[in-house]
């Protein structure tokens, strides 16, 4: 299933049975307008983009694809994965063998999903898939850092005490999702395979005010040549940088060059400086425009600042975008640093 606008393309199915289930449904539920049914073959693309949407090409976009494969590559690997279960299942599988099995089971069938994704790339923001087994997890990402993703999540999802299945999502694109989203809260999935965690969370000195915290994180980051949205209500600030511009050497030529445009300034400067011309060239960092101020920034980061526990002040950078995980240590490192000693 994937989502287009304000619209959902889903259920696409080889079966001739389960289509005239799912067309059924969305007559009946009156989604007709928003849900399209496509049929596939084995032997299609498993992402169709373009005419077989009712859309030209060129301009298919999907924010996501979700997919439930089939689990298994034989009848045999079923029925042997059915005998294994400690205990009866609490109800019937009432899945049909096209529903279950595919040649190379749960892994071929993603592998072919990823295939699609290297060359779709960022088409589709973000490709999603179920999987029934652990190990497909590791196999997988190993493919997948193979064709080279630097940004995909991990998910556990947990049915009562009994049933247990695994998801794994992957992007082309720079945009950074939430920790909670990437990387599961349970023990089941070690963490050489989980992403780096986009969130790091530190701790002003005690006694520390609020409003101190507050201003040392504002004007630390103001200071960077970075663009830089602090919203005084919320305590919150969004940064895009193009690189690292906090280490001494960019701060050193960030001020030589500012000296030398003083300069400048100075010596060139009109007789007469108009009010107009001092606005047109005022950049209001309120105004934040998506894929403008971001454009060609290698690195996005959101910083949030609240009262913490017994009186100290938490400070949490959360990583928004960009593929370089030491960037966004160096900067949260950075900036740890300058609020413990209150600059």
């Amino acid at each position: 299933m994937e989502i287009r606008g304000d619209s959902l393309t889903g259920d696409q199915d080889i079966d001739a049975k389960n289509l005239k289930y799912a067309r059924d449904n969305v007559r009946r539920n009156k989604l007709d307008s928003r849900v399209q049914i496509v049929e596939r073959s084995p032997s299609d693309p498993l992402i169709p983009l373009g005419e077989e949407i009712g859309m030209p090409e060129s301009d298919t976009r999907l924010d996501f694809t979700m997919c439930n494969p089939p689990f298994y590559e034989s009848r045999d690997e079923l029925i042997s994965a059915a005998k294994a279960k400690q205990r009866p299942p609490f109800s019937a599988c009432t899945g049909a063998e096209v529903e279950m099995i595919t040649a190379g089971g749960e892994v071929a069938f993603v592998n072919r999903m990823i295939k699609e994704s290297v060359k779709l790339r960022d088409r589709v923001q973000w490709y999603t898939s179920m999987v029934g087994k652990f190990s497909s997890v590791a196999t997988l990402l190993t493919i997948l850092h193979e064709e080279g993703n630097k940004n995909w999540a991990v998910a556990e999802f947990v049915q009562g005490s009994k049933t247990r299945r695994w998801g794994i999502g992957w992007s082309w694109m720079d945009y950074r999702p939430r920790a909670d989203a990437a990387r599961p809260q349970g023990q089941s999935i070690p963490k050489h395979l989980l992403p780096f965690p986009p969130e790091f969370t530190f701790h002003s000195p005690p006694s520390t005010p609020l409003s101190t915290t507050i201003d040392a994180v504002n004007s630390t980051i103001t200071a960077l040549d970075v663009y830089w949205c602090w919203n005084s209500g919320t305590s919150t600030g969004l940064g895009f940088a193009r690189g690292n511009a906090w280490s001494r050497h960019a701060r050193r030529q960030m001020k030589k060059q500012a000296i030398e445009k003083a300069q400048t300034a100075a010596t060139n400067a009109p007789a007469e400086h108009s009010e107009k011309d001092s606005k047109e060239n005022d950049v209001k960092p309120a105004d934040f425009i998506p894929e403008k101020q971001d454009k060609g920034a290698e690195f996005g980061f959101k910083v949030s600042v609240r009262g913490g526990m017994e009186g100290q002040v938490e400070v949490t950078v959360r990583w928004v975008n960009g593929f370089d995980a030491v960037i966004f240590e160096s900067f949260c490192g950075f900036l740890k640093r300058k609020v413990e000693k209150g600059e």
